[in-house]
């Protein structure tokens, strides 16, 4: 999670998955018993907005239950047009989805 704070506005793609990683992350349990293997980003999609397309991926940032299970409230949204970043977090995502 600390790693959005180096994310600037109109970086490559490239180079915000170097700063964010594309790392598998072990998730454990209260007991410390490892429970799976979530890999980051952990997805990926396009977005149709008016004439615009944009790519997002959704990294695990906040976790929230040691379940192994993933909700969107465990996701960062980061939003790229033309291969920049436009913008990433949940209220970004929202205004240009309802665009």
């Amino acid at each position: 999670k600390e790693s959005l704070s180096k994310l600037s506005l109109g970086m490559t793609k490239e180079k915000v998955q170097r700063i964010m990683g594309t790392k598998e992350i072990a998730v454990y349990n209260d007991w410390g018993d490892k429970i799976g293997v979530i890999s980051n980003p952990h997805k990926a999609e396009t977005l149709e907005s008016n004439e615009n397309t944009f790519e997002v991926l959704y990294y695990y940032t906040d976790i929230r239950h040691s379940d192994a299970m993933i909700t969107e409230e465990e996701l960062t949204p980061i939003v790229f047009e033309d291969g920049k970043l436009v913008g990433f977090g949940w209220d970004f995502f929202i205004g240009i989805k309802n665009k």
